[in-house]
C-alpha cells in the first residue's frame, strides 16, 4: 500500500515529514502545482521512496493518471476545499483510501456505499479541530451514561513572548480563512434551548466565555459553528448546555466586534479606483503584513473539551486538554503539526488496519481511543485528561 499526498502548504509539509519520519509506506508520492513547494520538498526529502511531482490535480485527468501509476493506497488531500469533490471521487473510483480535514461534504456522502462495496476508508475531518477534539470527545461519551454538557474550546495563538502586536494575535493559518470563520454565524444550546447568534454578534459580550489554561490565565472565548452538528453526529439527546469556541487573549474579541458591527468581515465587494475588490481580500492583504510570525517565534495550538453528565447515577465531568507548541528544531508551526501530522497518522492507521471500517468514517466514533493517542505521543503532542 502506497500514499499520495496532495498539497505541499505548511499543513502538507508537516505532513510529508511525518511520512517520512513514522510510516512503512513502500512509496510517498507528495504532489503540488508550486514549483516552490516541489523544490522544497525534492531538497529537504532524498528518502529514496518519495517521488515529489509537480501536477495540477484540478485536472481531473492529470490525478487520474498519476494514480493509475501507483499500486493502491491511501490518498491524503490537503488541497484547497474546493478540490474535494473532483479528488475524493477520483480516488474511490480508482480504489483508494481518502483521507482530508475539512468537515464532511455531499459528495463524500454520496461516495460512502461505493467505498463498501470496495472495501474503502473515507476519512475526513482528521486534523486539529475538527479532528483531534471529535476522537477525544467520543472517547468522553464512551465513559459516561448520559451527556448533558458539552463544551470545545479551539486557538491558534501566538505565546505569550511572541504577542508583539496590539491584537496579541499572529497568523498560523490561512488569514482569508480566519475572516472567514470571523463572520458566520453560531448556533449553541443554552438551557436545553437552541440559540442561533448572528454573525455581526458572535464577539458581542454577553456570548463571550472564559476559560483558564495553566501558564498562560484566562483567554476568552467567542461561539465558533454550529454545535448541534456535532450533538447530532454524537446523539446527544440529553445535552443541555453545550457550544464550540475560540479562544484568543483577552480584548480580541472588543476589537473584532467593532469590525463586525462596521460589516467590515461581510464577504462583499468594494471599488477601489473603479476597480471592484471582495472586501475580505482586501483586508487579508491589509493585516497578513503584520500578523506574521518572526523565525524564532512560537506558536501555540490549544484544544479544550469538557463533558458533563452522570455515571452510575452520579455527576461527572471529563476535560481533555492540548497545548502544544511550535518546534524551532524542524520549523514547523505547531498549527501545521496538529494538522499535517494527525492527517499522516489517519493514513498510517489505515494502513495498518487499526481504522477498519469501510465508507465514510466519523472521528467521533471509528478511531480507536488509544493507539491515536500513543501515536500522538510519539510526535510529542500531549493530551491531558482530567476528572
Amino acid at each position: 500500500m502506497n500514499v499520495v499526498l496532495l498539497g505541499l502548504g505548511l499543513q502538507g509539509r508537516a505532513a510529508l515529514y511525518d511520512l517520512v519520519k513514522y510510516s512503512t509506506f513502500p512509496k510517498i508520492v507528495a504532489v503540488d502545482f508550486m514549483q516552490q513547494a516541489v523544490d522544497w520538498a525534492k531538497e529537504k526529502f532524498g528518502d529514496e521512496r518519495v517521488k515529489v511531482l509537480q501536477c495540477d490535480v484540478t485536472k481531473g485527468a492529470s490525478f487520474s493518471e498519476l494514480l493509475a501509476q501507483y499500486d493502491t493506497g491511501v490518498v491524503i488531500d490537503l488541497l484547497p476545499i474546493q478540490c474535494i469533490p473532483l479528488v475524493s471521487s477520483i480516488a474511490i473510483t480508482k480504489g483508494w483510501h481518502f483521507v482530508n480535514t475539512y468537515y464532511t461534504q455531499a459528495v463524500q456522502q454520496e461516495l460512502h456505499q461505493e467505498a463498501v462495496k470496495k472495501e474503502l476508508t473515507i476519512l475526513p475531518e482528521f486534523g486539529l479541530d475538527p479532528g483531534i477534539d471529535l476522537v477525544v470527545t467520543g472517547n468522553g461519551i464512551s465513559s459516561v451514561d448520559t451527556v448533558t454538557g458539552f463544551f470545545s474550546y479551539g486557538a491558534g495563538i501566538p505565546e505569550p513572548k511572541a504577542c508583539t502586536n496590539p491584537l496579541n494575535y499572529k497568523i498560523s493559518w490561512i488569514f482569508e480563512g480566519v475572516l472567514t470563520a470571523y463572520s458566520q454565524p453560531a448556533t449553541i444550546i443554552q438551557d436545553g434551548e437552541v440559540i442561533t447568534i448572528p454573525a455581526h454578534d458572535i464577539f458581542s459580550e454577553k456570548w463571550l466565555r472564559q476559560v483558564t489554561i495553566d501558564a498562560l490565565g484566562t483567554l476568552e472565548c467567542h461561539p465558533n459553528g454550529d454545535v448541534t452538528r456535532y450533538t447530532r453526529l454524537a446523539r446527544l439527546n440529553a445535552v443541555r448546555n453545550a457550544g464550540r469556541y475560540s479562544m484568543r487573549y483577552p480584548g480580541h474579541a472588543r476589537f473584532w466586534n467593532i469590525m463586525a458591527k462596521l460589516g467590515l468581515l461581510e464577504d462583499k465587494k468594494v471599488k477601489i479606483n473603479g476597480h471592484e475588490y471582495s472586501q475580505r481580500k482586501v483586508l487579508t492583504h491589509l493585516f497578513e503584513p503584520a500578523l506574521q510570525y518572526a523565525p524564532h517565534e512560537r506558536d501555540m495550538t490549544i484544544l479544550r473539551v469538557e463533558l458533563t453528565g452522570e455515571k452510575d447515577g452520579q455527576n461527572v465531568q471529563q476535560i481533555y486538554e492540548l497545548v502544544d507548541h511550535r518546534d524551532l528544531a524542524t520549523g514547523f508551526m505547531s498549527m501545521s503539526r496538529t494538522v499535517g501530522f494527525v492527517a499522516s497518522i489517519g493514513a498510517q492507521m489505515i494502513q495498518s488496519g487499526v481504522i477498519r471500517k469501510r465508507g465514510l468514517c466519523n472521528p467521533l466514533f471509528d478511531v480507536p481511543y488509544e493507539p491515536f493517542i500513543e501515536e500522538l505521543e510519539k510526535r510529542e503532542i500531549h493530551i491531558k485528561q482530567t476528572r
